[in-house]
Formats: C-alpha cells, structure tokens, sequence
C-alpha cells in the first residue's frame, strides 16, 4: 500500500482529530432553534409584576421536611401553592436557571464552552418585559443580558467567588448582600421619579439570585446547622422584601411572588448528576393570580404540608406560567407547558393562555422542521408524519374555530395535544441526521483499522462504559505469567506481588467517583507508604555503583514528601474546624510543586534511580491535590506498573545482567551487545505490551473515576494551594492531577521499552488499532443529554480513544524528557562549550 512520505502518527493525528471532530455534530447541537417569531399572547394579566426568589442549591427535601422556612412553609399551605419542581441533568446553576427563565435545558453545545456558557443566543421570560431589575452573582445575572440591545434589563451583580472556599467565611453575607441592595433599591426609588415611574408600570420583573444556600452546602453539607441557619435567613429576609414591595406598591394587589431553586444538592455536597436530592427542587408561589384551595390536608410524603396544596410541575414550565401572568410571549425556544390549574383566572383566558403557549410551541417547531427540510435530500427525507404540513394547517385552523366559537374547554385540551406533539416533533428533527452520520463514522473507523491492519503486515511480512469493567482485564493480567512460557524465571513473590497489585488495582473501579467523600487519613497512610518504600529501595538495593548524587536527591525528596504530608494534616484540621487557612503554607505548596518537578533531574541516568525521583515527585504533588482513597491509588498503581517491569525484565532471561544495570543515558551502548540487538522484528509480546500500556493509560483517567467533571470536583482539591475562585489557577491543578498518573505510566513503559528494545513505530500502530476498534463502540455511548458527569464521561471516553495517538506522543515526549535528561550533563555541556571557546 503506497501512501505519501507522512509517518503514521501523522496519518493517525488528521484521522483522529476527524473522528474527534464528529462526534460534535453527531451529538452536541444545540437544540435553540434560532429565528423563531414569537407568539403575542391573547389574555388578560393577572399580575403587573412578578418576584423571582432563585434559592441556589436549595433541594426539596430541605424545604418540604424541615421548619426552616416557616414563613414560606405558611404560604405554601394557606395562600399560595407549593411543589416539587422537577429538573433535568445537569443540575447545575447554569442550565438551572435557563429552564426556569428560558423555559429550555441544557444545551449540549456548552461543551465547546467548557459548560460555563450557552454559546448560542435565546430568549427569556426577561427579553419579554418591559423591565426587569436582578441582583446576584454575576455569573448568573449576566447570562440573560446577552443580545438585548434596548436595555431594559437593569443588572446589580458582584463577584461571590473570591474566598469562597475558606471555610472562616459566612455564606449568609452572600444573600445579605442581595438583599441589602433591593432595600436600598427601593429606597432611592421613593425619591427617584423616572424610576419610580418605570416601577409602576407592567410588565415588570425583579429576580432575586440568592447564592448562599449553594455556598453553604457545598461548605458545610446540607444537614449541618450551618447550612439550616443560611436557609432560615433567606426565609426571614424574603418576607421582610415581600413586605417592602407590597408596601411600596400601596397592597394594590398586583404583585406575584415565585420562590423556586436552580437545583438540589446530594447530602455530601455536590450537585450535577440525577439523584434525587439533586433534581427535586420546591417552589411556592403565591399573590395575584393564584389559584387557591379552600381544604387541607397533610401532605404524606412531607412534614406538615398541605397535600391539595402541591402541584408538581416540570422545571421548564416555569417560564411560561411566569409569562402568562404577565400576559408576555411565552420565551420562543421553550419547551415548558402551562401548568393551568395554578392560575385564578377565567375560563376563557385560561384557554387563551393555552392556546398562546401551544402557538408558541408549534411555531418553534415549524421553523425546526424548515431548517431541517432545507438542507435534505427530498428522495430520502422521512418527515415527521404526526405533524406534517397537511397536520398542521388542520391544526392552526381548527384550533381557532375552537377559539372563535369560544369552546374553552375543547381548546385547554386541544391546546395540550399541540403542545406534545409539537415537543415530539422537535426531538424528532433535533435528532434527525444522528442515525446517518454514525453509519458514516462506524464505516469510517472500520476502513481506517483495515489500512491500519495492511500496512501493520506489510512492515511485517469494554468497554469503559461502566468503570467496573476495568477490573476484567486487570484480573486477567493478573494470572498472564501463570500462562507464559517463561513463566518459570518469575519467581513466586514477584509473581504474587504482581498478581496482589493487579487485584488491588482493580478494586479502585468498584469505588465511589473521587470527590463524594474526603478521607484526609487516606492521603497520610499513602504518603507514609511510600515513604517506607522509599527507604527500603534505598536500602536494600544500594550497591557500589549507588551514587551520591541520588542519595542526596532521594534523601531531599523523602524530607519533602514528610513536609507535604504535615501540610496535608495541618491545612485539613484547620478546614474541618472553619479555620482560616495558612496563607504561608499554601506559598510552600506551590514551592515544594516547583521543586518536585525539577528534582527529578538532579538523579542520574540510572533507571532504577531515575525512576524512583520520578515517581516520588508524582506521588508528592498528586497527595497535594488528593483528598480520599485516590491517594492510595496512584500509590498501587506505581506498584503495579513496577512489577510489570521487572517481569518483562525477567522474561528476556539475561543471565549476566541485572534490572539495576540499566540506564536511560543515550550515550553508554555498553549493554548493547549483551541485552539484545539494536533492531528487531514484531513479536507476540510487542502486542501484549502495548495493550497493557493502553490499559494503564485508561487506568491512570478512569480508575477513581473522571476527575475532569465538574460534579466529582471537590474543593479541598486545592486547598493547599489556594483559597479563591480562580478558575485558570484551579482548572491549571485539576489538569496537573489527571496528567500526573500518566506520566509514572509513560516513564515506565519508556523504561520497558528500552528494557525489551521494542520498536516505537510498531508499539503506535497497535495502540492506534486497540484505541479505534474501542471508538467504534464509543461511538454509540457519547450522551448529550444527562448530567455533566454523564455527557463529560462520555465525551472523555471517546475523546481520549480518538486523542491516543497525541496522547502517546505528548507521554512519550515528557517521558523522554523526564528519564534522559538530568541538571549534571547540561551543565556539563555548558562547560564544555566555554572551556572550547576560551
């Protein structure tokens, strides 16, 4: 097979990069459907302005089964409704916040924006008012100010994340700090005629973005007095607002209030994925407009709530019951329908407002389904038969018959059956070319592993879906020497150790995703492990070759390593007991980051050397980074990877030549003639070899989990470091602590690889073999919908497949670098450069 003068990590890079590439019009479009022409709504207000209270993080389960709240637990059971509003994965405050003011979920396509934004424009319940006042975290507020040209949405926002984390903080400051602002708002409005002016007009809305709750619980934990204490402050101070406004308005009776959360949270903390105390949030709704309910009774599931009272809804539905009270044009890219049993309005503009939420619904798919049509071939599109053309035009006329003969009821109901049909058809159309496109990829990665097949013979001649399967070919690997032929050169404790470290290697995948808990003792046994490994390498297989420089680098690391751990303690007891943190040994974290990067260096070529300054540095600066059994996992890991090693080693049954003779340096060949040749061809071992460093390498990303989600991410991750919301700094920590394993994993293999003189180019082409026929199914399990846990794991796991040829470069790269390179030879050549010139 003739192919252009390009190596195949080149061919492999372009090829990959595509395959990559796919999976983003596959499966992460964003579902807004631009250029959709609102829908003016027919009936009559209820209200003149609306009271958006956002509780951040505030689960249903701390409202509905405990008294905290009692002035919104009181309106819930006389004068308002109450319920379980139900979110959608991710729930996070981002998406959160869209459905309830934007009336959609998450878009898939925030992926590109590393989910911190939506990156295509959409309408709000705020774009549809004639003014709208916030106040709140600036993250929050800001997103619904993007397109707006005419400025009527008026923003108040501060930057709640500087000192978040410190745990001397009070969450409750970040709530006073909202509401003292409304206060002071309103209070200058009585003197301000042009404001008090646009105030009494209608169509008005004041959001309330109160984040201490989410502080609170991620700090403290939902069921501390803390974060009891934080909830039962918002509830006071909404009630002194809702006082303020009524007050201010003269009781004119035109004012409704909505108290809803973004999301929930779990009872360690975290928020993102679909638990259950993560996607039921409360609301309670009350003032103009609301229908009420004359009997009582208690509520079974819950702590003294009225059951006739509760009406659960799904999130979304909020921005169109939010609407309709103000009589605004439902938000064009919505999804949410009407819950019309909560609105005290007549029967005929009941059914108006149903019908206008249907139209909005149906309009939005109509253009859907043109932008779809006007990009097909007519000769194989399948249209969405429910809600053709024909069906269409059947429903708008009839719909208005019902509306002109003033058939209320006929038209709620009809309304209804427009509006999931509709829904139906937009994921119809939203998912349209996902079927035709995978057929393309899957035939694509099957033509790519065949060319890789040929020219593989020519030069010659699990999935990860679940994280317990990784524990299936760990096992395996743990009974491969007992099946070797040379399984008698490996003796019975090096063959026991390795089978020991496989299987406690595989334990780690049927453990909890890091983050859920923090064992702070777990990262000190660690540390303390393998400072003991250290001292018993250094004694035991010090010999006279051992150099002086090693044992000083070794006994420096060893001191360093006991002084991260005093830090890990320190800086832990004071977090645990809400003490300020050590700004002077968070300056000495980042010291002792730098040293250990560069330590390494200073030991010499010799493998075993080399390796353990390697390896110590890893271990240090990934335990400043750990908060749980992670710790021990990289400490297992290293030991696994070390015996698979000296396996290999023993496999080659050299007589003459011991593991301790090896050196990285590239100058010295004398072991050359003794080891092996210089050049060889392919063997049955090259392709176990490279499957069990692909296997370390997805070990290394998924054995405690995806540590790059964002619901998995623990703060004390970095608490030795810093104490602030800094993304790059934090983003920079978390990066480091996934590249870490990787790069023990990288060092080793470059030290089997020069052990076995294995050819590089071939160890590549069977990787890039194992990685594609592993993306193929990969192919078929990327979500885009589910929480960021679900979608990021999804994505990780292909990404990393289709990434594995740059992958392995960039690991064999800082390998290459890491074990050859040492502060001695280049300052020798430094010399030696200057004694020349001289």
């Amino acid at each position: 097979m003739n192919l252009p003068n390009l190596s195949m990590i080149d061919y492999g890079i372009f090829i990959h990069v595509t395959f990559l590439i796919s999976i983003f019009d596959i499966y992460f479009k964003s579902p807004v459907v631009k250029d959709v022409l609102p829908f003016e709504p027919i009936h009559e207000p209820t209200s003149d302005r609306l009271v958006l209270f956002v509780v951040d993080g505030l689960r249903a389960e701390s409202f509905v089964n405990h008294t905290t709240m009692p002035y919104l637990r009181s309106i819930a059971n006389s004068e308002g409704r109450w319920g379980i509003s139900h979110t959608r994965v991710p729930t996070e405050s981002r998406p959160g916040h869209v459905a309830i003011i934007a009336g959609f979920y998450e878009d898939p396509s925030a992926v590109t924006q590393g989910w911190k934004d939506n990156p295509v424009d959409f309408d709000s319940v705020f774009n549809r008012t004639r003014y709208t006042w916030s106040w709140g975290a600036y993250d929050i507020v800001d997103i619904f100010t993007k397109g707006t040209v005419d400025g009527h949405i008026y923003v108040t926002k501060f930057d709640p994340y500087d000192k978040t984390f410190s745990a001397d903080k009070s969450t409750m400051l970040l709530d006073e700090w909202v509401f003292r602002h409304v206060r002071d708002f309103f209070d200058t409005a009585e003197n301000d005629a042009a404001m008090k002016k646009k105030l009494h007009t209608d169509k008005i809305v004041l959001f309330l973005h109160l984040l201490g709750t989410d502080t609170s619980g991620h700090t403290d934990k939902p069921r501390s007095q803390n974060f009891y204490r934080t909830v039962e402050h918002v509830d006071e101070n909404i009630k002194d607002i809702e006082e303020m406004i009524r007050k201010f308005y003269k009781n004119d009776g035109k004012s409704t209030f909505l108290m809803t959360s973004d999301h929930g949270m779990t009872n360690w903390g975290s928020h993102g994925t679909g638990d259950d105390h993560e996607t039921q949030t409360p609301y309670v709704l009350w003032g103009a407009g609301v229908q009420q309910v004359k009997h009582l009774t208690n509520d079974k599931q819950t702590k003294n709530m009225s059951s006739e009272h509760r009406y659960d809804i799904e999130q979304a539905d909020l921005a169109p019951l939010m609407s309709t009270f103000l009589s605004i044009p439902v938000p064009v890219n919505s999804v949410g329908k009407l819950p019309v049993d909560l609105l005290n309005m007549s029967l005929p503009n009941r059914a108006k407002a149903m019908y206008s939420n249907s139209r909005q619904l149906l309009s939005q798919y109509i253009k859907k389904k043109q932008d779809v049509e006007d990009h097909v071939i007519n000769a194989l599109y399948k249209p969405y038969k429910p809600l053709n053309s024909e069906k269409i035009e059947e429903i708008t006329t009839f719909s208005e018959k019902l509306l002109n003969e003033h058939q209320y009821e006929e038209l709620i109901l009809f309304s209804e059956e427009v509006m999931n049909l509709s829904l139906s058809g937009l994921n119809y159309y939203h998912n349209y070319y996902q079927k035709p496109l995978l057929i393309a990829i899957t035939l694509s990665f099957l033509g790519w592993i065949v060319c890789l097949l040929n020219i593989l013979l020519t030069d010659n001649g699990l999935s990860l879906t679940h994280r317990w399967m990784l524990s299936i070919p760990l096992i395996g690997m743990g009974f491969w020497p007992c099946f070797s032929s040379s399984r008698n050169l490996v003796s019975k404790p090096l063959h026991a150790c390795w089978m020991f470290g496989c299987m406690l290697l595989s334990m780690f995948s049927f453990m909890p995703v890091v983050g859920r808990a923090v064992s702070i003792e777990l990262v000190l046994i660690a540390g303390l492990l393998w400072m003991l490994a250290m001292l018993l390498f250094t004694f035991l297989w010090k010999d006279s070759r051992t150099n002086r420089r090693d044992i000083i680098i070794t006994t420096t690391q060893t001191i360093i390593m006991g002084l991260s751990l005093y830090i890990i303690l320190i800086q832990g007891r004071r977090y645990q007991h809400r003490f300020a943190l050590l700004g002077y040994l968070q300056t000495v974290c980042w010291i002792i980051l730098v040293a250990m990067l560069l330590l390494p260096f200073g030991h010499t070529r010799r493998m075993s050397s080399r390796l353990l300054g390697v390896n110590t540095s890893v271990v240090n600066i990934y335990l400043l980074l750990s908060v749980a059994h992670e710790a021990l996992f990289i400490v297992v890991l290293i030991f696994n990877i070390t015996c698979w090693m000296i396996i290999e080693f023993k496999f080659l049954n050299l007589n003459n030549v011991k593991l301790t003779d090896y050196t990285f340096s590239k100058e010295s060949d004398e072991l050359e003639t003794t080891i092996s040749p210089a050049y060889r061809t392919l063997t049955s071992n090259d392709f176990r070899r490279a499957f069990f460093f692909t296997m370390y390498i997805f070990l290394a990303f998924f054995g405690t989990g995806n540590i790059a989600s964002l619901n998995s991410f623990e703060i004390r991750w970095v608490i030795c470091f810093t104490t602030s919301y800094q993304p790059f700094i934090i983003t920079g920590l978390v990066f480091l602590k996934t590249l870490m394993p990787f790069l023990c994993v990288g060092c080793t293999f470059k030290a089997v690889q020069h052990i076995t003189k294995a050819t590089s180019e071939y160890l590549v082409t069977i990787v890039l073999i194992y990685s594609n026929i592993m993306g193929v199914q990969l192919l078929y399990y990327v979500k885009n919908t589910g929480s960021w846990l679900e979608i990021g794991t999804s994505i990780s796991q292909f990404v990393i497949v289709q990434i594995i040829t740059v992958f392995i470069v960039a690991i064999n790269i800082f390998s290459k670098i890491w074990t050859e390179e040492d502060f001695y030879s280049f300052a020798f050549k430094i010399f030696r450069s200057r004694k020349k010139n001289a």
